[in-house]
């Protein structure tokens, strides 16, 4: 998180060990419950704070030293048949967007798949579903240019390409 504060993010708890451990770093249990999905299933915002999708499927908000905010109630419907060992979640932070992509792909194959943003300003959940079912993410990150124009949300696809998102694009190529 910084250099002062490492996050664990178990499968039943969330942990921070905050300060050096050789000279008196402490260990906070922030969480007894709701733990962080497998794999890359959180991202930074632009504020430091940490954005995750929980092991009971719902998408929370952390900065350390506060307690967790639950910020899935509107999609909760839709978040509660996610399966999060069949699946690959990944999420990272778009700052065009002013938002987070979550991308839940089936591990098994290329299958057509239904993916989340949540766009901060406006506390707003979007769906987002790929045309071609080999272009739904298996991985993702933020690549961070020095122009505006060279930062963009990266993915990793089944077919084996790297793509961004570009909102002038017609289709999903």
């Amino acid at each position: 998180f910084t250099d002062d504060i490492f996050i664990w993010g178990c499968d039943h708890s969330i942990f921070t060990l905050q300060g050096d451990p050789m000279d008196g770093g402490r260990l906070f249990q922030v969480s007894n419950g709701i733990g962080m999905a497998w794999g890359r299933s959180w991202c930074q915002g632009p504020n430091g704070e940490v954005y995750f999708f929980s092991n009971m499927c719902g998408i929370y908000v952390m900065t350390p030293g506060q307690p967790l905010v639950r910020i899935s109630q509107p999609i909760e419907n839709l978040l509660k048949t996610v399966n999060t060992g069949s699946n690959t979640i990944t999420m990272t932070w778009d700052d065009r967007w002013q938002g987070f992509h979550v991308f839940v792909t089936k591990t098994s194959g290329a299958y057509r798949a239904v993916h989340l943003f949540y766009e901060a300003r406006a506390g707003a959940w979007w769906m987002d579903v790929f045309a071609n079912k080999n272009h739904n993410p298996l991985c993702c990150c933020t690549f961070d240019g020095n122009a505006a124009n060279d930062r963009a949300a990266l993915i990793g696809s089944w077919d084996g390409y790297v793509r961004y998102l570009n909102p002038d694009s017609m289709d999903d190529d």
